[in-house]
């Protein structure tokens, strides 16, 4: 007998097969997708980091109260650390007040960071602190 058609065996193998590549391709939409989410996170959090340090660095804010603690810069160095807030940060044009953590999409604005920043051995460090 000649039959045209697919026996149930070919089509089972056929369906596991294109379930097998949905799923292969699922999982590494998901892994591409996360991946790129903590990557513009990653740029938000350096962006902040940055801006902090750059601060710190000009002569400038020697004298003016600059941290979330109230501290003037000289403070800062004599202390080897203070606090940083975004709220400055913008007042002072180092960030845009539009700038969103891409996590929650909460503008600046509505929510204060703070950049911890320390110094040891006259290495200075800046990291995001979250609140």
């Amino acid at each position: 007998m000649n039959s045209k058609g697919f026996t149930i065996i070919e089509l089972l193998v056929t369906i596991v097969v294109i379930g097998l590549v949905v799923t292969s391709a699922s999982i590494g939409i998901t892994h591409i997708s996360k991946y790129k989410q903590e990557r513009i996170f990653n740029d938000f959090k350096n962006e902040l980091e940055s801006n902090a340090c750059l601060l710190v660095d000009l002569v400038k804010y020697n004298d003016e109260l600059i941290t979330a603690d109230s501290k003037t810069l000289v403070e800062c160095r004599g202390f080897k650390e203070c606090n940083i807030s975004t709220r400055f940060l913008v007042q002072e044009g180092f960030l845009k007040e539009s700038l969103a953590n891409p996590k929650t999409n909460e503008p600046l604005a509505n929510h204060q960071y703070i950049i911890k920043v320390t110094w040891n051995d006259g290495l200075k460090e800046c990291n995001l602190i979250y609140e």
